[in-house]
């Protein structure tokens, strides 16, 4: 499955790497293990953008179900794999205020939030 999604971004074809990947973890909701793995997986790719875009979806998501500490988390790693992650337009929102909930002011810095 990842050799196909590879395929798909080494392509610039960023939609169908993303669908493929979606569909393999199961549309409507992602399980923690396997999204850890496919980030994890993504991340040795050439280019870690594909694994970036797969965070921003799942950093929605964990600020969506209010699991503030893993959303942090998951920022972090996410700027120190590539200082110009951002989260999604619409989650900065909710990323900025659990950034100041927990005292994350290097986030809301680094972040742009």
């Amino acid at each position: 499955m990842l050799t196909h999604a590879y395929g798909f971004i080494s392509r610039d074809n960023r939609a169908g790497d993303m669908a493929h990947v979606r569909h393999a973890l199961g549309a409507e909701s992602f399980s923690d293990d396997a999204w850890r793995w496919y980030f994890a997986e993504m991340l040795k790719w050439e280019s870690k953008e594909a694994a970036l875009m797969l965070a921003q979806e799942y950093l929605a998501q964990l600020l969506h179900e209010q699991r503030d500490v893993e959303a942090v988390k998951l920022m972090s790693r996410c700027l120190l794999e590539d200082g110009r992650f951002r989260p999604s337009p619409d989650a900065r929102e909710a990323a900025r205020k659990v950034a100041e909930k927990l005292g994350r002011k290097d986030l809301i810095r680094n972040l742009d939030l």
